[in-house]
């Protein structure tokens, strides 16, 4: 019955993963055979697509479990993909999970899965598809009581459907607006009406069991509905494409950005802490870089002085050709060798259960600041369906850069002996930057969003701000190298073209427009460094502020000291200025460079040589 499903019931946490794993399970097993190198994505990601899409600064409601929200921009891009809503950019509108939203986004959803499977496209078939159920999960449980669907994280318990036969629910995709209706509507809150009485009664009294319970009653209905959607979706994709296994490329040199997500998903020793992060426990861990360029290649980084120990991050992924011998070089740039690092391969089945791992050491192969060229050929194996490529770390210390690497089938082409270290640029739409060479001391992505485009937005070692980007330089609960007991230091070069308006940097908790911590800022021909209590952007209360007159070209330096006072100097002036102390939290924050998380006045200018430290 699980053949061509992975075994990964214990490390699911979220009800979307529980219900849709149990739906899948419940499916043909031809249906599952069509799915089974797509079903780790659908039940551990793309089912979790509309809670990724929530804004940046968190995710409301939540009950027990803990709603941290990173600030990785790279989901918001990859879900928006497909929900067609960027919060950060502000583009497309976002649809709740409610009933009424999910009577406007369901039939949206479903009809592009049905013509995605139509065109044989399974991966973005089945990314609209989990979207989809997703909303029916939510809202065609408990109607307009979506918060009460978010349980205790810990307490999420197994689906089995049985022997449920899943049915075909519409015929073609005329169809699809009655039957988003009627489900939404009144098949399942009819079979729940009476539990609702119960449910709240259970809520309002504290008990956490029964509430349980019930929800789990709830979720079996959900279950229902998942594998009926993907049932009907899926004999359109056997009718079209009989014997099709997978739409993605076989070819690695083909493999686009696009049609994988970045990082896939991981498992780490840390990942209970993400315990509401959207159920993509420890995706795009600290530490590693995903840098892919115009030629296919990935540059990452690992600049190892974090404190977050990762045990796995899977990077990037393609499917081996059988009896084939393959061959891996890669172009590594030793910055500092006194870590275990190297590179690894991990071998999977179609299960996505690892079969054996290869690891090519790279420490001590040569002298600070030295490139190298390690190359391997190995075969796979007959029971490999995965490989992926990951950098790898014992003990946590060690910079390295993997700056490109090709493998493929057969002989390696040549690639370029010592290519120059340099900011690098992700090409079409839904780019963004990536590079930690310049900003190693937060071990961070760093990542431009505005329009999704923003071209040329590093020049060498230069920052470009052309007034419509901005970059953000993310902070995360588990790593906060800038610690309370040290102080910050900020220093770059800025030259601008025009002084109307922007911010410089900012390190805040920011939640719905307030802002809490310091940020300089300019303005009205005046660069201002302000410090805010967590009240409404424009209205903060401030407990300090130095204003100096802004010029075209500034050597800015910042200091925050532990005990907040601030000295800020302009071209070797100084101003100091002492305020009044808040907690330096760093759970909900991060850097913005260019404007205040994007929402209004951009920076045009230069700067550079910016760089980020404690002491």
């Amino acid at each position: 019955m699980k053949k061509f499903l992975p075994s990964i019931d214990s490390k699911l946490r979220g009800d979307h993963q529980q219900m849709t794993l149990a739906a899948c399970r419940a499916l043909p097993e031809k249906h599952r055979k069509i799915i089974r190198r797509h079903a780790g994505l659908l039940i551990r990601y793309f089912c979790e697509l509309p809670d990724c899409n929530w804004s940046l600064t968190g995710t409301p409601g939540g009950w027990e479990m803990s709603c941290r929200q990173t600030f990785d921009t790279r989901r918001f891009l990859e879900a928006s993909k497909y929900l067609d809503c960027n919060p950060v950019t502000g583009r497309g509108q976002r649809r709740g999970h409610d009933t009424e939203g999910s009577l406007r986004a369901v039939p949206i959803l479903l009809k592009k899965s049905l013509e995605a499977m139509r065109e044989g496209r399974l991966q973005d078939a089945l990314a609209y598809a989990g979207s989809g159920c997703h909303h029916l999960q939510d809202a065609a449980t408990f109607p307009e009581q979506q918060s009460l669907h978010r349980r205790e994280m810990g307490k999420v318990a197994a689906i089995d459907l049985g022997n449920y036969r899943p049915k075909k629910l519409f015929a073609s995709g005329k169809e699809i607006p009655a039957v988003s209706r009627e489900l939404l509507k009144k098949r399942i809150p009819e079979k729940l009406k009476t539990l609702i009485p119960a449910l709240r009664q259970a809520v309002f009294e504290g008990d956490k069991t029964g509430r349980i319970a019930l929800q789990n009653q709830s979720d079996l209905c959900g279950a229902e509905v998942t594998a009926d959607i993907l049932y009907t979706l899926l004999e359109f994709y056997r009718e079209t494409r009989e014997g099709a296994v997978s739409s993605v490329h076989e070819n690695f040199e083909t493999l686009d950005e696009e049609k994988l997500p970045p990082g896939w998903f991981t498992d780490r020793d840390d990942s209970a802490v993400y315990e509401g992060y959207s159920c993509i426990e420890g995706c795009y861990p600290r530490g590693l870089d995903l840098r892919p360029d115009k030629g296919y290649q990935l540059r990452l980084s690992s600049t190892g002085k974090s404190e977050l120990r990762f045990r796995q991050a899977i990077t990037r992924a393609f499917m081996p050709e059988a009896g084939k011998t393959y061959s891996l070089r890669a172009n590594i740039y030793i910055k500092d060798t006194s870590g275990e690092n190297g590179l690894r391969l991990r071998f999977y089945d179609a299960m996505l259960e690892e079969i054996r791992t290869l690891e090519l050491p790279v420490e001590n192969v040569g002298p600070h600041g030295k490139w190298v060229c390690p190359e391997h050929t190995f075969r796979p194996g007959k029971q490999v369906d995965f490989i992926t490529l990951e950098l790898y770390s014992r003990n946590n210390r060690g910079i390295i850069l993997l700056d490109s690497y090709h493998l493929c089938p057969g002989k390696l082409p040549e690639i370029e002996k010592k290519p120059p270290l340099r900011l690098s640029l992700a090409p079409g739409k839904g780019c963004y930057i990536r590079d930690l060479s310049e900003f190693s001391a937060q071990n961070e992505p760093v990542t431009g969003i505005r329009d999704n485009t923003p071209s040329q937005l590093f020049r060498k070692n230069i920052l470009i701000l052309d007034g419509k980007s901005f970059v953000e330089i993310p902070f995360h609960p588990l790593h906060a190298p800038l610690q309370a007991a040290k102080t910050l230091v900020l220093t770059c070069f800025l030259r601008l073209e025009d002084n109307a308006g922007g911010t410089l940097a900012i390190q805040a908790e920011s939640l719905h427009g307030m802002f809490k911590g310091w940020k300089l800022s300019i303005g009205n021909g005046r660069l201002i460094a302000t410090v805010g209590n967590g009240t409404t952007s424009g209205y903060e209360f401030t407990s300090g502020k130095i204003e100096l007159p802004c010029r075209k070209k500034m050597k800015i330096e910042f200091r925050l000291s532990p005990e907040n006072q601030i000295r800020f100097v302009v071209d070797g002036k100084p101003e100091v200025h002492t305020v009044q102390a808040f907690p330096r939290s760093y759970s909900n924050s991060g850097f913005y460079i260019g404007s205040d998380r994007g929402v209004c006045d951009f920076l045009n200018g230069r700067i550079e040589n910016f760089m980020i430290s404690d002491q």
